[in-house]
């Protein structure tokens, strides 16, 4: 589902000039924002006429210190300083980086295609431990209470310790016999549950410290394939929003795992909640909103030819990656402000933190961008 296909496009620019953008022709409620590139750094030499996503892990903001880390398909991990883009360390793992990298109990955790989870130390960028999941892990770790919690290609979700690597308890979900989408879902703690979506459809509450199933629930909406829950839930006010992506879009009680409403949107890629709306792009070319306390549609935008590939919540704009350009829709209206040229595509989702958006293109390089308005 993420990883759709994206254009091959020339990087045009430097980081003084940034990218060129196109203003539409709209009447919206936000103002057209300026796109400020703050810093730009080459982290990977792709071979431009490659047909593959390049880069699968989006740049992880680690608020406390703001710093970025982040992580390229040749298996190799930077850390910057995120105001300015200067090169703090850098380290190697086995395989393509394949998670955004996530910081928890003094280390930072990065997972590769080849199963290898491995916990660096923030600082100084020495391996503390690693580990061998049973498949490639492709979704962001997850830490709390000394703990990390992290899925991995088979829907085993592993509790582990945070300092040692030692693991706690693990829960292996049933594997459907037919057609999935390729992805999982970020757990989710809170409260001392952990909440996690399967390839299966079934979303799932366990008790954070044992690993104990609380509830489940089934959000396939009858269908039959491409059931996969690939994106994590957010929780806001005991109301737990999730996507399947044949069901659409659901909000969830929290304490019982009753549906409280469903959207049927078809092929979600991904979503996000932000002062009662519920935004999400689909694999159909579409934007689009509906009301976080009972699903109705508030607005939709159509992509002329361009697939969306993520979603970001920034200020009055939504920021949303295609396999082309990078476009800024107004948040409250979905009016489209203006699209930014000369990127190459963006398999990783784009970052947030510290006022800036943080983004790691297909063919390698790493920007940080504000903007404008």
């Amino acid at each position: 589902m993420r990883w759709a296909l994206l254009t091959a496009l020339v990087v045009a620019g430097c980081a003084s000039s940034g990218p060129a953008s196109k203003a539409f022709d709209t009447t919206p409620e936000a103002p057209t924002p300026e796109f400020v590139v703050e810093w730009d750094a080459q982290v990977d030499q792709i071979e431009f006429f490659g047909t593959k996503p390049a880069q699968l892990a989006a740049p992880g903001h680690l608020t406390l210190s703001d710093e970025l880390a982040v992580g390229n398909s040749h298996g190799d991990v930077f850390k910057y300083q995120a105001a300015n883009g200067n090169e703090l360390w850098r380290a190697k793992v086995d395989g393509a980086v394949s998670t955004k990298p996530t910081a928890g109990a003094g280390n930072l955790f990065v997972g590769t295609t080849r199963g290898e989870f491995v916990a660096f130390d923030m600082h100084s960028g020495a391996r503390v431990w690693d580990m061998r999941l049973g498949n490639a892990v492709d979704s962001p770790a997850t830490e709390a209470n000394g703990r990390v919690f992290v899925v991995d290609a088979a829907d085993t979700l592993y509790c582990v310790d945070a300092m040692t690597g030692e693991e706690l308890w693990r829960y292996q979900a049933p594997t459907p016999e037919y057609f999935t989408v390729q992805g999982s879902p970020r757990p989710v703690v809170q409260d001392g549950e952990v909440f996690v979506g399967a390839s299966d459809g079934v979303l799932r509450a366990f008790v954070e410290e044992t690993g104990e199933l609380i509830w489940s629930v089934d959000l396939r909406a009858g269908a039959q394939q491409f059931t996969d829950i690939d994106r994590e839930v957010v929780i806001e006010r005991d109301v737990v929003y999730a996507a399947s992506f044949s069901g659409g879009l659901f909000a969830v009680d929290r304490m019982s795992g009753e549906i409280l409403w469903r959207h049927a949107a078809v092929s979600v890629q991904d979503f996000a909640v932000y002062e009662g709306m519920v935004y999400a792009t689909s694999a159909t070319g579409r934007a689009f909103a509906v009301m976080a306390d009972n699903g109705k549609p508030a607005w939709g935008f159509k992509f002329q030819s361009m697939v969306p590939t993520s979603l970001t919540v920034y200020g009055p704009y939504l920021i949303i990656p295609t396999d082309g350009p990078l476009y800024v829709l107004d948040r409250r209206t979905g009016f489209p402000l203006r699209k930014m040229l000369g990127m190459s595509g963006i398999t990783a989702d784009v970052e947030f933190g510290a006022n800036r958006a943080y983004l790691l293109s297909d063919r390698g390089r790493v920007m940080s961008f504000k903007l404008g308005w």
